[in-house]
């Protein structure tokens, strides 16, 4: 048995790099980072991100990895970068974990985007508010057509005429 200073005996609740697999993380996580360079400047994300703009991003990695079966991002691939879309997901969770722990007044998770009452009655107008040519109004428009367009009533029918 080999004598060895105390301190190599004793874990002392600290944290073991050595238990993380460096290979898959440096392989799966520095390509995200990379394409930040490109696109941004070097270690960007460290400003932060509001955690909905990185749950976003972590949803379309997934739907792109699961659903549509592409293992690398096109979009990197534009860059010359060769970043799997679960490393995408993988620098987007480390970026919500960064805004949890460094950027706490960038986490908008659960805020209430939903229109207020104000902005709903801009919008609140019934077919009387139209003007009575309102099909002759939309054919002269080059991208617009009559036909374009499905008006409803307070129903949810459609109006024909």
């Amino acid at each position: 048995m080999i004598k060895t200073a105390p301190k190599n005996n004793m874990s002392e609740n600290k944290p073991r790099p050595s238990l993380l697999p460096m290979d898959i993380l440096i392989e799966t996580l520095c390509p995200g980072y990379e394409e930040g360079i490109l696109k941004y400047y070097r270690e960007s994300w460290r400003l932060g991100f509001p955690t909905s703009v990185m749950f976003d991003a972590t949803i379309r990695h997934l739907n792109a990895y699961f659903y549509e079966k592409q293992d690398y991002d096109p979009d990197a691939e534009k860059l010359g970068i060769k970043k799997l879309h679960l490393g995408g997901v993988l620098f987007s969770v480390i970026c919500m974990i960064d805004t949890l722990l460094n950027h706490p007044e960038m986490d908008d998770r659960g805020k209430d985007y939903s229109p207020k009452q104000e902005q709903i009655k801009k919008f609140d107008f019934s077919l009387d508010d139209l003007p009575s040519n309102i099909n002759e109004l939309l054919n002269k428009e080059k991208n617009y057509t009559s036909a374009s367009m499905i008006f409803t009533d307070k129903n949810g029918e459609e109006i024909k005429g």
